[in-house]
């Protein structure tokens, strides 16, 4: 993770890479989200567990880690995405309260 805790991806081609790599890495994936905020001009926080790829059984995740994503979109579409390792981290550097 980059200064602040977060990866920046931008773009459709990179953010498109990104997830197909990381997919591409299960036979299936899970993801739960557990908590989402509209922070209004086209940026949405959310909270999301990771939990065991449905096929391979595989843990994605310590015990199915949470993370965070700070979503920027644009005519229904992300056009930049900043990841962080965990929800707190993610609060903490957006200046957001819990």
């Amino acid at each position: 993770m980059s200064r602040g805790g977060a990866e920046v991806i931008q773009g459709r081609d990179e953010i498109r890479a990104f997830f197909e790599e990381w997919l591409a890495a299960h036979d299936q994936y899970q993801q739960e989200v557990e908590e989402i905020r509209d922070l209004g001009n086209g940026v949405a926080f959310a909270v999301f567990r990771q939990g065991r790829g449905r096929t391979s059984g595989v843990q994605v995740g310590p015990a199915g880690a949470k993370g965070a994503g700070l979503f920027h979109i644009v005519n229904s579409r992300i056009t930049a995405l900043s990841l962080y390792a965990n929800r707190d981290r993610a609060l903490a550097d957006l200046g957001l309260e819990d």
